[in-house]
């Protein structure tokens, strides 16, 4: 994982969690998911409401800000 993509899965973790859980009280977890493959590296925000439906946004290459805006978009 490069320093890059520490510092999203640390933002995600402990900023856009407890906001977007104190914004939407039926989320239960905002977390940040990189799928390395032997070719690439994906990076996602997984959203999972506490009924069970999950949402996957795509946030390669995001910046700090663009993510923010990619996940709050859906709310």
């Amino acid at each position: 994982m490069s320093e890059e993509q520490k510092r999203k899965e640390d933002f995600v973790e402990k900023m856009l969690d407890p906001f977007i859980k104190e914004i939407d009280s039926n989320v239960a977890s905002v977390i940040y998911k990189l799928v390395d493959t032997v070719s690439y590296e994906l990076e996602y925000v997984l959203v999972t409401w506490k009924g069970g439906y999950v949402r996957r946004i795509y946030i390669t290459g995001d910046s700090l800000s663009a993510l923010s805006r990619e996940v709050l978009r859906i709310f």
